[in-house]
């Protein structure tokens, strides 16, 4: 297929002159090329354009020995499947890869503004597991597709830390909420 990419975000930057590789997320699917979150970098410097394999949450709850979806093996909180969404391990605690709220600066029309974030690592080969961001001023009402993606950086373990925004700034008096689901591609 043809299409264009770009070196900058929402394009996996560190696909982009970092020595890692440019790799369609679940190719099978066979998803829009010219859309960034449908790429991801390698999750080793110096990957194999077109030959590196994600894997499959079924295949890493074989390799970890996990037998039941529901057990928190090591405490932390967090079911098997976002221990394997996130790069966490299940056998041992994995609080650092939990989101987290934050705020940052950024340009709003000719002004900077500050805007809330989330963020969260993500496993770089779990190619089954949709990421979404979901935005709310009430926590009720939940909208997929208004946060802005912020950044994606490459940690070279396998793992990359995202960060997202809210669409509005923050002003005194009105809220912003960010949440992150997971859920697991068929």
């Amino acid at each position: 297929k043809d299409f264009a990419y770009g070196t900058a975000a929402p394009w996996p930057a560190a696909a982009a002159g970092e020595g890692y590789s440019l790799v369609l997320v679940h190719p099978t699917a066979n998803p829009d090329h010219s859309v960034p979150t449908n790429w991801r970098s390698s999750a080793v410097k110096n990957g194999n354009p077109g030959g590196e394999k994600g894997t499959t949450y079924a295949a890493w709850k074989a390799l970890n020995g996990v037998a039941d979806d529901a057990v928190d093996a090591d405490g932390d909180g967090l079911p098997p499947v976002l221990e394997y969404a996130l790069g966490g391990l299940p056998g041992m605690p994995s609080v650092a890869v939990l989101p987290r709220p934050g705020t940052v600066e950024a340009s709003a029309g000719m002004e900077t503004a500050v805007f809330a974030t989330l963020t969260f690592t993500r496993s770089l080969t779990a190619d089954d597991v949709d990421y979404v961001v979901e935005d709310s001023a009430d926590l009720t009402a939940w909208e997929t597709g208004r946060a802005v993606f912020v950044e994606e950086h490459n940690l070279g373990d396998g793992t990359a830390t995202v960060v997202w925004r809210t669409a509005d700034p923050v002003t005194a008096g009105e809220r912003h909420f960010l949440r992150l689901r997971v859920a697991l591609r068929p």
